[in-house]
Parts: structure tokens; C-alpha cells; sequence
């Protein structure tokens, strides 16, 4: 298996937004979509978009999908925030005939990728919030265990 290894963990942020676009960004952020809302309502625009795209463009895309049951969110104490898995957003799990070609099977992929960090662009706000009371809390434990250890 194969290791991963982002070059530019941002390129699929600055694509989706590409893609989507600021001012339809700022309209999603006030309609606060469901990812699975969110992924019928982009499906057809980005699939035109990802249709222009060549098959390398597309594998370099699918190499930032999630799984939905990733074990920890790709997260850390600064930068983008990714908690959105790829079945989040989809409304109903991909039946893949045997029969498609690896093209489409690619292009669904991107798709369903750049709706999930869409939905996390949207949602970046609440987990910086989320994000800062973790570590406050830590940092209360942290000062408590101190407190406790040298008898303060």
C-alpha cells in the first residue's frame, strides 16, 4: 500500500472554492446546507467542471477523499479543518457496476471530494470554535494536574 503524501494539503480547499465560487460560497454559508443537501444541489455544476478535467488532474483529486469512517479527523492545531468523509455528502451509497469505466468512477470520486470540502469550508468557523475549546480544555487540565501534583 501506498503511502499518501500531500504536497499542498490546501490545493483541494483552493480548488473547491475555485470551482464553487466565493459568492456562491457566502450564499451556501447563510443557507447552512446538509452535506447530502449540499451534494444535490452542487453534483451537476461540478460535474461539468470535473468532466473538462484530464485523468491525472482527477487521481490528484481523489487522493484527498475521506473515507466517512476515518478514525481521526485530518485536523490539527492550525490550518483547514477536514471532518467531512465522502458518504457525509452523498445521498445515497454509490452503486458501482462493474461495467463503468475507471473515468467515471474517478470523476465520481472528485465530485463527491470537492463536495465534502466544500461542506467543510462552510463549516470551518464552527470547528475553529470547536477546535479552541479543545484546547482550552486541555490547557485547564493541564494547569489542574500541575496544580495537583505540586499540592497548589
Amino acid at each position: 500500500m501506498r503511502e499518501l503524501r500531500f504536497n499542498d494539503p490546501e490545493y483541494i480547499v483552493r480548488l473547491s472554492k475555485q470551482l464553487i465560487g466565493s459568492s456562491m460560497i457566502a450564499d451556501l454559508k447563510s443557507q447552512k446546507p446538509e452535506g447530502k443537501t449540499l451534494f444535490i444541489a452542487l453534483h451537476h455544476m461540478i460535474k461539468q467542471s470535473v468532466r473538462k478535467m484530464n485523468s491525472a488532474t482527477l487521481g490528484k483529486i481523489c487522493e484527498y477523499a475521506v473515507s466517512s469512517d476515518f478514525s481521526q479527523p485530518l485536523d490539527s492545531s492550525v490550518g483547514f479543518i477536514r471532518l467531512t468523509g465522502l458518504n457525509d455528502v452523498r445521498p445515497v451509497r454509490p452503486n458501482f457496476d462493474a461495467k463503468l469505466s475507471g473515468r467515471i468512477l474517478l470523476e465520481e470520486i472528485a465530485i463527491a471530494t470537492i463536495v465534502s470540502v466544500t461542506f467543510d469550508i462552510l463549516n470551518q468557523e464552527m470547528y475553529e470554535i470547536q477546535r479552541q475549546e479543545a484546547i482550552n480544555q486541555e490547557e485547564e487540565y493541564d494547569r489542574a494536574m500541575h496544580d495537583c501534583i505540586h499540592g497548589r
